[in-house]
């Protein structure tokens, strides 16, 4: 009985390996997928603990299993600066760091039992230091004894060399100590000042220093930077600086090397600590910090040392502030009213900071402090405690009673993190603008006899409408203030249109009861809100204000639009280098027929017109909009001027549709309409107006292209050049937008359609004025014949011919033949307790042709039963997933009765011949209905007019037209069915499902929050 008990289990002991197997190769597959991500900027925050491993130490990657010190430092470094030192173990990081010490020499190793070394030394110090804690060992003496005599430098270790890299990371430790003031360490900065000027290099943008190819020029002048920082070394010149900021790429990060070639993580955060280190000024203003934010938000890969690097470098600029979200509030001592826009003279408030790093973590390490000023010019500077409800606070209230006027608030946020240039802290200022002021209470009303309505504040009024107000005011000590008659206190009562222009204005002083009437009469105003203010004070000293606001929808228009040298019934024509002017009068178009200008003075009789924003927007044929331009207006004009500069750059090329919009103060855009004023109509097409940008763009100064014997799978093809516009003799760039770009193109003829096919395009990137395209010739290339042209793209994706140097109608093409063999190499897995009734399998492989591995191959599997009786697909279609490392997968699962026993073979086909297949079948189709049409219309003599309509394409059998690019075959045996309710290898695969899908939902839970 024991025996076939046994028996009877090695089937389940099987299915239950094999599930075991599959789910572990699938969720390995996604997570080695997950290190090509580049969203480490707030994936690495928002896992932080998954990264620290059981020994205590964290490790570099997700994935990875072993830890290492620089790691952990720059884990320790995180949680610092984070305040998520409670989401780690810091004791087990202290054991770990014990474990690295080694008690001969007082220095750390890279793990336990191995020699110490100085940068492992460093990190063990300040991931102590990140902690709150004191190192186990002190590595000062292992520091000195590393030093060289001769050279005045230190080494890495005891058994190597000195260099620049060992003597910038010794001075740090010394620094850090405080070991920088002892006269052997003071005796080696002349030698090491000597040492700098010998390694300083000048050119054109600046001053750099360059130790050799071992480091990119940028991490080694870092190193450089360091060292002179600590020394007090002479930068005063700026021109360190300046060579760091040239070094900037136009996504915002740095390039690594002085041939522009390679922007990283790493050199980008080493120019900017560099910078810091200068103490040449700030950060932000050196550099495009907005830019350098985006890169590393975009471009940073998920580890920890990537991710440390680029917050080390965001914690030194402007845009720290990014990583929290924070808010100001004032707790009220005496009052049940809340802080709002304005405190009601006589509160007693309290400064509060409630904030949170954008992970969702409170941050109780931080240094909080507000200073304040108030209408009386009183200042004063409080220092905000961490209290238990997650916010900061002032243990002192401000007393209101005898206050009218500003409160103005600044917020100083600091975190004190080890292991930033010295005096850089990371820090951020918040402002806020209280008014101490009257407590207010405005009853409104408005109503129109033409519309036979009334009005509620918000809705959209009539022209006609009469408005009538009442108003109250009080205070902490009066509820209806004054009580009589006789307060020196005027009200200002305004009516501002969406520009914030005053239409009228009254002055009437505080009296028992206020009231202000107001006729909404002429249509010469702007759509967008129609606002009422009422402004309480003393003379021009105005403390409150309160707003009642509607709205006024009315039509727009653009009338008397004129294109400067060009009559109305001319298309304007320019060229590259040219300056677009035209000017338009706009006006409000409230019945269709009559045209009302805007007016151009206040209540006051001062001219508006400049106070007013219309914009020019150039929008590409299909409605992309390539660049606005804010309209000028002369004094005393009702029309605004607009100057368009065409630049040297493929958004400029062809087509530029012009129209017009109006952007109220609120940030609210209207759109007005084309007028023609020749014929007093609005444009039916806003396309008709537009002007033409002339062009000729040829390909000149080709420095490098390949040669006719280099065309093979695996091998990458590098072109570079210029482009010429021959019109008006400048280089072009390419555009701002996605499409605006030079392309190489693959095309082959077709012999169906008598007109070439499009198998592969390789977008250029551009460095300077020179396009570079690299394109490693993949899977999507077909092979054989085919024709190589460089061309180009507008806004709108539409084709630029590209044109041989010194010629106009020689276009820039190769004839090619694209060879090489595709190899396959593949891991099956298969498995069939997806459930009781459904199997499934999935297929890994990977692409390469002569060792090098193929990648971005865009391909769709079907799926073939083999059978004695002929094949049968099961499906088709099916999606294949690949990676950056040209590692690729497909799954498949269906019912189990519809996957018996037997051998399965995937064919594999590329999206390329798939749509080239069902282009021609379309086409084909079309062929076959026009021949109908025009053999019936022949038969009953309707003439040969004939408009084939298109029919919704069906992808369904089209494979069975095609040739497998390739195809991977396997056996998979199907298990019987058990009776038994529920299979183990349910309840297992139910927990590993359960247990990725909640890890996903808490991933995905942490991006929301970083990302908000």
């Amino acid at each position: 009985k024991l025996v076939k008990a046994r028996r009877n289990n090695t089937p389940q002991k099987t299915m239950m390996k094999t599930v075991l197997l599959v789910f572990t190769a699938l969720l390995c597959a996604s997570l080695v997928l997950a290190q090509y991500e580049t969203d480490g900027y707030t994936y690495v925050i928002a896992r932080l603990p998954q990264f620290q491993t059981r020994t205590g130490g964290f490790k570099l990657r997700e994935l990875d299993t072993t830890p290492s010190v620089t790691a952990t430092a720059d884990a320790t470094f995180l949680s610092s600066l984070y305040g998520l030192r409670q989401q780690i173990s810091p004791i087990a990081v202290d054991r770990y760091l014990s474990s690295l010490a080694t008690d001969h020499d007082a220095g750390y190793g890279k793990g336990a039992g191995l020699a110490s070394d100085i940068e492992s030394s460093r990190e063990a110090v300040l991931s102590y230091s990140h902690l709150g804690r004191a190192p186990s060992v002190s590595p000062v003496k292992y520091v000195r004894n590393l030093l060289d005599k001769d050279s005045h430098l230190f080494s890495r270790s005891s058994q190597g060399r000195p260099d620049i890299v060992a003597t910038a990371t010794a001075l740090q430790i010394l620094e850090q100590s405080r070991e920088t003031t002892k006269q052997w360490v003071q005796d080696l900065f002349p030698h090491l000042r000597s040492y700098l000027d010998s390694h300083r290099n000048q050119s054109n943008d600046g001053t750099f220093f360059y130790f050799g190819p071992s480091q990119s020029v940028l991490t080694g002048n870092y190193y450089g930077i360091v060292i002179g920082s600590l020394i007090g070394y002479d930068f005063s010149s700026g021109r360190y600086a300046k060579f760091i900021a040239s070094q900037q790429a136009s996504n915002g990060g740095f390039y690594a090397d002085l041939q522009r070639s390679q922007v990283t993580v790493e050199a980008s955060a080493h120019a900017v600590l560099s910078l810091a280190s200068l103490n040449s000024g700030s950060v932000s203003e050196t550099v495009n910090t907005d830019h350098l934010f985006a890169y590393f938000y975009e471009n940073t890969p998920r580890d920890l040392h990537s991710a440390a690097l680029a917050h080390s470098a965001v914690a030194l600029t402007n845009n720290f502030r990014r990583n929290f979200n924070f808010n100001a509030s004032y707790d009220v001592f005496n009052s049940n009213n809340p802080v709002d826009r304005r405190v009601v003279q006589g509160t007693t408030i309290k400064p509060v900071l409630n904030i949170r790093t954008i992970f969702g973590v409170p941050h109780a390490g931080l240094d909080v402090t507000v200073a304040y000023s108030d209408p009386n010019s009183r200042a004063n500077t409080y220092k905000l405690k961490w209290r238990e409800n997650h916010k900061y606070s002032s243990d002192d209230f401000i007393d209101t009673s005898n206050l009218l006027g500003s409160l103005n608030f600044r917020y100083t946020v600091r975190v004190q993190v080890a292991g930033l240039p010295p005096n850089a802290v990371p820090q951020f200022d918040i402002v806020d603008v209280k008014r101490v002021g009257y407590g207010v209470n405005i009853v409104s009303k408005a109503s129109s006899d033409v519309a036979g309505r009334s009005f509620q504040p918000g809705e959209a009024v009539a022209i006609g409408t009469q408005f009538d107000f009442s108003l109250d005011l009080n205070n902490l000590t009066h509820a209806r203030f004054p009580s009589k008659g006789g307060a020196d206190v005027d009200v200002v009562f305004s009516v501002l249109d969406s520009s914030n222009v005053v239409i009228h204005e009254s002055r009437q002083a505080v009296k028992a009861d206020n009231s202000f009437s107001y006729t909404l009469s002429d249509s010469d105003l702007p759509a967008g809100a129609l606002s009422f203010r009422f402004q309480v004070g003393q003379g021009s000293n105005i403390h409150t204000e309160e707003f009642v606001e509607y709205q006024i929808n009315i039509p727009m228009i653009a009338s008397k639009i004129s294109f400067d040298g060009f009559s109305a019934n001319q298309a304007p024509s320019y060229k590259i280098g040219d300056v677009v002017r035209l000017s338009m009068e706009p006006a409000s178009f409230p019945d269709f027929r009559n045209k009302y200008p805007f007016r151009s003075s206040d209540a006051n009789g001062n001219a508006v017109g400049a106070q007013r924003q219309f914009y020019l927007d150039v929008k590409s044929s299909n409605g992309v909009t390539i660049r606005s331009v804010l309209g000028q207006n002369a004094r005393n004009s009702a029309s605004y001027s607009f100057e368009v500069p065409v630049d040297a750059s493929l958004d400029s090329i062809g087509n530029n549709v012009v129209s017009f919009r109006y952007l109220a103060a609120n940030g609210v855009s209207f759109p007005l309409a084309n007028f023609d004023s020749q014929f007093d109509e609005v444009f039916e097409d806003n396309n008709v107006l537009n002007y033409t940008i002339q062009s000729q763009l040829q390909v000149v100064d080709v420095a490098q292209q390949p040669n006719s014997e280099d065309y093979f799978y695996g091998n990458e093809i590098v072109f570079r050049f210029r482009v010429r516009d021959a019109v008006s003799g400048r280089y072009v760039t390419r555009g701002s937008s996605e499409r605006a770009n030079v392309y190489l193109t693959l095309t082959h003829s077709d012999d169906n359609k008598g007109k070439p096919f499009v198998s592969a395009v390789e977008g250029a990137r551009q460095i300077g004025d020179e396009f570079i395209i690299q394109w490693p010739i993949n899977p999507n290339a077909v092979q054989g014949a085919g024709v190589l042209s460089v061309n180009a793209q507008d806004v709108d994706g539409n084709q630029l011919s590209l044109y041989r140097s010194g010629s106009l109608d020689e276009v820039m093409t190769h004839d090619v033949n694209i060879t090489g063999r595709i190899e396959v190499r593949e891991n099956t897995f298969t498995t069939s307790v997806l459930s009781q009734e459904r199997a499934a399998f999935v297929v890994e492989f990977n692409l390469s042709c002569n060792s090098r591995s193929l990648r971005d191959a865009q391909l769709r599997a079907s799926v073939v039963l083999e059978g004695s009786r002929g094949s049968r697909v099961l499906a088709s279609g099916l999606p294949v997933a690949t990676n950056n490392e040209g590692r690729y997968s497909v799954s498949y699962s269906a019912p189990l009765t519809q996957v018996p026993t037997g051998r399965y073979t995937l064919n594999f086909y590329r999206e390329v011949d798939r749509r080239r297949a069902l282009d021609n079948r379309d086409y084909r189709q079309k062929q076959a209905r026009r021949e109908e049409e025009l053999r019936r219309r022949a038969e009953t003599g309707l003439g040969e007019d004939v408009e084939v309509v298109a029919e919704e394409q069906s992808e369904a059998g089209i494979e069975s037209e095609l040739t497998p690019l390739f195809s991977v075959s396997f056996n998979h045996d199907s298990p019987s069915v058990s009776k038994s309710p529920i299979r183990l290898e349910v309840v297992v695969l139910t927990i590993l499902v359960g247990a990725f899908f909640y890890i996903s939902y808490q991933k995905k839970q942490y991006l929301t929050k970083a990302t908000r």
